[in-house]
């Protein structure tokens, strides 16, 4: 039973997380930028640094058929997590949800012979980053210059 909740959850998590990601439609801008931000840098990073799959390691069938490409960073832990912070941020209730579906698929896809431990802190690390940098102060005043938004009355000229 436990291999099978496991192997669900690592194959079709992320679906339920962007579901609840949708669910929630404060600040989807800047949810999009922390998931394609973090998902450049996990695919970058495997790109450089070839690590092998635990399944292509240890010589065994995965659970989950998978192609030998690089295991490390997990992007699918990077984007789940990405998505979760960001939906935390503005719906504690949603967030906290999307961090369990999250959790349940990285644990799947380590149980699953895909990703190695390292694999998937990399990935949380990565994906919780990201979603920091995405809701910060630069980043705002950043997308307030690019869409020449107003923060605030206070800086306003007006007109006499």
């Amino acid at each position: 039973m436990i291999t099978e909740i496991l192997v669900f959850f690592a194959n079709y998590g992320i679906f339920f997380i962007i579901i609840i990601s949708l669910l929630n439609f404060k600040n989807e801008f800047k949810s999009l930028i922390a998931v394609g931000l973090s998902l450049a840098i996990s695919y970058g990073i495997s790109a450089m640094f070839y690590v092998p799959r635990p399944f292509v390691n240890g010589n065994f069938t995965p659970l989950i058929p998978h192609d030998a490409s690089s295991s490390f960073p997990s992007r699918h832990a990077s984007a789940g997590f990405a998505m979760s912070a960001s939906t935390f941020n503005s719906n504690t209730i949603l967030g906290l949800i999307s961090a369990a579906v999250a959790t349940l698929m990285s644990i799947g896809r380590i149980y699953a012979g895909l990703h190695s431990q390292a694999d998937i802190v990399f990935g949380v690390l990565i994906g919780g980053g990201c979603a920091i940098f995405a809701y910060s102060k630069f980043m705002e005043n950043l997308l307030n210059r690019i869409f020449k938004r107003k923060t605030s009355g206070q800086n306003r000229k007006t007109k006499k």
